[in-house]
């Protein structure tokens, strides 16, 4: 599934083909053609889902690798102590649900509609 590939991928951009030490795995070597060069990673983007960014979380932990996420929102997250290296631009989940229960209140709705759209 997609949190294998993710985390495949993870494992990947670290050991860059074995380029990079596992000493010095603050460093990603891109190799090809004539300009080889090798960067320090500062920050890794993503993932889009919880689910993934909760394995990708773990793994860069042990590489003291920041973690950015847009769109993860799982509550599961927010524990600093097992994901202290993960960030997110968006509130979880339960402060989404509580923000929603509070203007319905606020207003007076009692009849609320959800839309949904996979794509």
């Amino acid at each position: 599934g997609s949190e294998t590939v993710a985390l495949d991928e993870t494992v990947e951009m670290i050991f860059s083909q074995g380029l990079v030490d596992a000493n010095e795995c603050n460093e990603i070597v891109f190799s090809g053609g004539l300009n080889d060069t090798s960067l320090p990673v500062s920050a890794i983007i993503g993932a889009t889902t919880s689910q993934v960014s909760i394995s990708v979380a773990s793994l860069l932990r042990l590489f003291t690798t920041p973690q950015v996420s847009y769109s993860s929102s799982s509550p599961i997250l927010n524990d600093r102590e097992t994901y202290s290296y993960f960030y997110r631009t968006i509130p979880p989940d339960d402060q989404q649900a509580q923000a929603i229960v509070d203007l319905l209140v606020k207003f007076g709705w009692t009849f609320v509609s959800a839309i949904h759209s996979n794509t």
